[in-house]
């Protein structure tokens, strides 16, 4: 804390979602996607998850995550229900932020 006070939440998601960007660079990940109440991971074709991220990520998500196919590379889709989406990027990529 300095003498304006607390950081903001909005400053602190800010700083949390650079944070991740960094973290994330090289790890395949083209982009992340919010819509509808869930969050789609889309990953670039050379991407492939190693047995123990998909066993984690159905073990955390179960029938909230659903994966799917597209042309440029696959990804997957969870479902949100208003679960703060830091935790679940952080979550996903089993990150310490």
């Amino acid at each position: 804390m300095d003498m304006a006070g607390p950081l903001p939440t909005e400053v602190r998601n800010l700083a949390n979602i650079v944070k991740i960007k960094k973290l994330l660079k090289g790890k395949g990940v083209k982009r992340i996607i919010e819509k509808d109440s869930k969050m789609e991971f889309y990953f670039s074709r050379d991407f492939k998850p190693s047995a123990l991220d998909i066993s984690r990520w159905q073990k955390s998500f179960g029938e909230n995550l659903k994966f799917f196919k597209t042309s440029s590379g696959d990804g997957f889709e969870i479902k949100m229900y208003n679960k703060d989406r830091l935790e679940i990027i952080k979550e996903v990529f089993d990150l310490d932020v």
